[in-house]
């Protein structure tokens, strides 16, 4: 029986399970290295194929609409990454006005953010965003087309709670409004432009109460206008006087323009080609009669013309001196007495 294998020293084994561990480590190093490896492949091959349908998104757009141009997402402001992006032309002008983008959640796809051009310029103006229940989180609009931001107004559980404007549009927020339940209730502004609020206007349903001037730039009030409110009542009263008065003269005007006008003999177009066509008949009528008339007169007086020359040759006829016409005696004449011209026209009674 072969005698057992002599102990290893210490140093030996101590060795031994060194290597050991140091090429455990070894594995495990690599296989932790694998691992960042194939996740960063995963990822860039996700990313591709997003790419990937995004791009045959736009083509099927352009597809059903060959002559419509699309525009760039713009990316600083609503990422595109992970979303179906949609384009519309609103105008019809062959170029898109409004982008629309979309992502796929739990629920289905649901609406992200929206890009829009308003003024049909080519460059868009107005980006809204949506939380994860689709309602209106925040807006910002360019309202100078200059391609600077100039309004932001931010949502809590889709009501107003804050806008941001840049009144003199160099390009930083110079006024702040605040609003308690979409109402108004404080403007901040910053009238000597150093980036923070110097006056405070506050609000009292609807209507200025009080404002507030930082005097030292410390961000607090020192300085209180009480009566502003007044004023700013007062001056409410004013133009509200202006403006009644205004709507009165609008109705004066108005009253004027459709005041009735006395009652003539006015006719519609039917009463006006009935009328006429009588006024018509009637004239042919007159005419008619008139003709008739006059025929009638003009054979009156020929007729009496030629009665008075019948009269004057009856008359003619019989012998006006004194001499015999047989020259018997005792056959003399007495005189004819004259007879009466007739009267002209007598006979046309």
């Amino acid at each position: 029986m072969p005698s057992p294998l002599p102990p290893f020293p210490r140093q030996v084994l101590g060795g031994v399970a060194l290597a050991v561990l140091c090429l455990s480590a070894v594995a495990c190093k690599a296989k932790n290295t694998k691992g960042p490896d194939k996740a960063a492949q995963q990822a860039d091959e996700e990313a591709a194929k997003q790419a990937k349908a995004e791009e045959e998104a736009l083509l099927a757009q352009v597809a059903k609409n060959p002559s419509m141009k699309p525009m760039l997402v713009d990316d600083a402001r609503c990422n595109k990454a992970g979303k179906k992006v949609h384009q519309v032309d609103v105008n019809s002008d062959g170029r898109a006005d409004l982008i629309t983008l979309t992502a796929r959640g739990k629920l289905g796809e649901s609406l992200v953010c929206k890009q829009a051009d308003l003024n049909f310029d080519g460059r868009l103006d107005a980006f809204l965003h949506y939380d994860d229940q689709e309602r209106l989180d925040r807006e910002q609009f360019d309202l100078d087309f200059d391609g600077k931001i100039d309004l932001g107004r931010y949502y809590k559980e889709g009501l107003l709670f804050l806008d941001e404007q840049d009144l003199d549009h160099d390009g930083y927020v110079d006024a702040w409004r605040r609003y308690d339940k979409a109402r108004l209730t404080r403007i901040d502004d910053d009238r000597d432009h150093d980036g923070r609020p110097d006056m405070f206007t506050f609000y009292a349903a609807g209507q200025i109460d009080r404002v507030g001037y930082d005097v030292d730039g410390d961000g607090k009030v020192d300085r209180w206008d009480q009566e502003v409110a007044q004023r700013a009542k007062e001056a409410l009263e004013v133009r509200q006087r202006e403006i009644e008065k205004l709507r009165a003269d609008d109705d004066e005007y108005v009253e004027e323009s459709t005041t009735p006008e006395p009652p003539t003999e006015t006719k519609t177009e039917g009463e006006a080609a009935e009328g006429t066509s009588d006024d018509k008949a009637k004239d042919k009528d007159a005419d008619k009669g008139g003709k008739k008339g006059k025929k009638g007169k003009k054979d009156a007086k020929s007729k009496d013309a030629k009665k008075g020359k019948k009269d004057a040759k009856s008359t003619d006829a019989k012998p006006k001196d004194d001499t015999p016409s047989s020259g018997k005696k005792g056959a003399a004449t007495t005189p004819q007495k004259p007879q009466k011209p007739q009267k002209s026209g007598s006979s046309g009674k």
